[in-house]
């Protein structure tokens, strides 16, 4: 009966080491990984609404993607951003009141910090991966580009999740934007060729963002915390069981 407590606690265990080992001792970054907006080419009627998908792909197996878009406000709105299959079960999404950050982002034209990881052993595979979802409507006419900013410690990462280096950072090498058309007569999505922005820097600081670790932290306490009181709660049965016999 010990066993699944004890596989808890190491789990639990394991995520703090992780999140201390990437703050203290950060490991070289591999690198070849990009992000892309998916369709490249998007056109649409004007309060149409329509969806893209953030698209990872990288060489080596993958356990979190951390991004930002920036769009026009006065051509669309986003209404959603949702994990895509590679996260559908992610336990880390960032940010955690999205709604507020789309009400902002809709003023600003950038929205920011959003994440999602998993928690060893669990990894994307290697290659294309569909991480998020996110859906917009047609607020004004025009045209304007989905895009990617590199750079900076939450916009454009990746994190490895090969076992020997699981939370680390995957190099991400280039991104590729959308470009949406609205006011069109007829609601057309192409596959067409993207904008493409390389960047050959590591963006500043080893490891996982540390949005990212401040939620693997939270989560592995939490989950400290559960096999603690379920020790609790068994050592107080056994007490009560033992009572029992002594008074019969």
């Amino acid at each position: 009966m010990r066993r699944p407590v004890a596989h808890v606690a190491r789990l639990a265990v394991a995520a703090l080491a992780l999140a201390a080992a990437a703050v203290g001792h950060p490991v070289a970054a591999s690198s070849g990984a990009s992000l892309s907006i998916e369709p490249a080419n998007v056109q649409v009627g004007r309060g149409s609404s329509f969806q893209v998908q953030l698209v990872t792909d990288a060489p080596t197996l993958t356990s979190g993607v951390q991004f930002s878009v920036d769009f026009d406000p006065g051509v669309l709105q986003i209404t959603a951003v949702t994990p895509g299959p590679a996260y559908a079960d992610a336990p880390v999404l960032l940010p955690s009141d999205v709604t507020a950050d789309i009400k902002a982002a809709n003023q600003s034209g950038h929205l920011g910090r959003v994440a999602a990881a998993l928690y060893p052993p669990s990894a994307v595979p290697a290659g294309k991966a569909y991480a998020f979802v996110l859906r917009f409507r047609a607020a004004g006419c025009g045209e304007t580009d989905l895009r990617l900013p590199t750079g900076g410690a939450f916009n454009a990462q990746v994190i490895s999740g090969e076992t020997a280096v699981y939370g680390t950072e995957v190099r991400v090498d280039s991104t590729s934007s959308a470009h949406v058309v609205t006011c069109v007569g007829a609601d057309q999505v192409t596959s067409g060729v993207a904008v493409q922005d390389t960047n050959g820097s590591s963006p500043s600081g080893g490891g996982l963002p540390l949005t990212l670790l401040g939620a693997a932290c939270v989560v592995a306490l939490g989950l400290i915390a559960i096999a603690v009181w379920q020790a609790s709660r068994r050592r107080a049965r056994a007490g009560r069981s033992q009572l029992d016999e002594y008074v019969d």
